[in-house]
């Protein structure tokens, strides 16, 4: 399945950026990737599964970012308990809010 991500400036409606990603299904007892059933397919098909992606696919590669090549560094951003999903990995709700975060706080150095 596909989830969409659209990320909108709230006082313009401008977009500052988009993605793509794909998710599988896995059976937690066999360990093994599961098909998505019926019936579930039948109530999210036409939000993540039959429509178009927002970004096309991308080969190209992303950089390596570090102190040489990164425009800013922030330090100090160690998740929380509260930042982590379910597989202990950080939410990605959290990392676009370290992502205004930091934008707001290289505002203020201006």
């Amino acid at each position: 399945m596909r989830c969409d991500w659209l990320v909108r400036d709230c006082r313009t409606g401008d977009m500052l950026t988009r993605a793509s990603s794909v998710w599988v299904m896995m059976n937690k007892e066999k360990r093994r990737l599961s098909k998505i059933p019926n019936e579930v397919r039948g109530e999210i098909g036409t939000f993540f599964v039959d429509s178009p992606p927002v970004v096309d696919e991308d080969s190209r590669k992303l950089l390596k970012l570090d102190e040489s090549t990164a425009d800013y560094i922030r330090n100090g951003l160690t998740p929380r308990w509260s930042d982590l999903d379910v597989n202990q990995h950080v939410n990605n709700v959290k990392y676009i809010r370290w992502i205004l975060e930091v934008n707001s706080f290289l505002s203020f150095d201006a």
